[in-house]
């Protein structure tokens, strides 16, 4: 069971658990790594994905240093979806899941793969750029 946070990590699962606040239909793309025809979805703003259940079949080529046990979490502000299936997906929406935000909840039963665009880290350091900025300019 692994946390990834970092830009570029990415799960492969046969079912996918989770919430985001916003959740984007983009249409069937490419998946850049595997080259199979999945449905994109972007997830946006404190996303969190977890593996409930092993793909179990033959990984796709490129996929050796995809994350795959039961278990394993994305947790990031951004995350790709690219999802197995030909119609679009309907997300319902649960309000207080963050404690003061709603979110849309993600139960996915279909293979899927997610990769991170955008970890929460970036922001951390935005935040601590401007603040001090921020000192820098009430001290003068």
């Amino acid at each position: 069971m692994a946390k990834l946070i970092n830009r570029g990590d990415t799960l492969l699962a046969k079912h996918l658990d989770g919430h985001a606040r916003k959740i984007e239909w983009k249409g069937q793309r490419l998946h850049p790594i595997t080259k199979q025809r999945l449905m994109l979805y972007e997830c946006d703003r404190n996303t969190i994905l977890r593996i409930t259940q092993a793909y179990t079949g033959e990984l796709p080529m490129g996929s050796e240093n995809f994350y795959t046990e039961v278990g394993d979490e994305v947790e990031a502000d951004a995350v790709s979806m690219y999802v197995d299936s030909f119609r679009r997906e309907k997300f319902p929406v649960k309000e207080g899941v963050t404690s003061r935000h709603g979110a849309q909840m993600i139960a996915l039963r279909k293979y899927n793969i997610s990769t991170i665009k955008t970890p929460l880290q970036n922001f951390k350091e935005i935040v601590l750029k401007k603040a001090a900025l921020l000192e820098n300019k009430n001290k003068e």
